[in-house]
């Protein structure tokens, strides 16, 4: 997912939106370091909402009451169960507020009562992510953060600044490949902003 837009990268530079003469290379730009802010170096997880994830979770500690998972925000969970050895299709589903609770930002599974203790003995089915910058956010969703679009933004512009010397061209952008114009480190700041949002699980 691009953390910024094409419109938004050519304010903070000051192009004019009908300037489209750089519009390849920006993009370009915008998808390398959307990509560099999402890998190892940032918050190691893709940010974009994706719907009817199954993942398992274990709870191996005993009298545990939280789980968490791989994804956030949760936007909405479909289902979960709990079962030893895998077995969930003969499990009852858990019912909201009855069984478990959720911290959708946090993507805490917070259970009423305790986690069926094992390894890989909770199911659940959900969808969970960010809405991309200029999309809107329907009900129970969750625009991408000001400061993520931010941190992009500014390793966004400082890559364009180094354009010359990293050897970019609007010519060239067309048939480039965007991770060729992620940069080799991450500004402190931008980094740091995305660390935050590490997960988890």
């Amino acid at each position: 997912m691009n953390l910024c837009t094409l419109g938004q990268l050519k304010i903070r530079l000051g192009i004019a939106a009908d300037d489209t003469g750089s519009d390849d290379l920006l993009n370009q730009i915008i998808a390398g370091v959307s990509g560099a802010l999402q890998g190892a170096a940032g918050c190691g997880r893709d940010l974009a909402m994706v719907t009817d994830l199954v993942e398992t979770i274990s709870a191996p500690e005993p009298r545990t009451s939280s789980v968490w998972t791989s994804a956030r925000p949760i936007v909405s969970i479909s289902e979960i169960k709990e079962a030893l050895y895998g077995d969930f299709d003969a499990a009852s589903a858990l019912v909201e507020n009855e069984g478990y609770q959720y911290k959708a930002s946090a993507g805490e599974l917070v259970r009423i009562g305790w986690w069926l203790r094992g390894v890989a003995t909770i199911r659940v089915t959900y969808t969970a992510g960010y809405v991309a910058p200029g999309d809107d956010a329907g009900a129970g969703e969750t625009a991408l953060p000001d400061e993520i679009v931010e941190a992009a933004l500014i390793q966004c512009a400082f890559v364009w600044q180094k354009k010359d010397k990293l050897g970019m061209t609007a010519a060239a952008a067309a048939g480039g490949s965007a991770s060729g114009f992620a940069p080799d480190k991450l500004l402190p700041g931008p980094r740091e902003t995305m660390r935050g949002y590490r997960r988890y699980a």
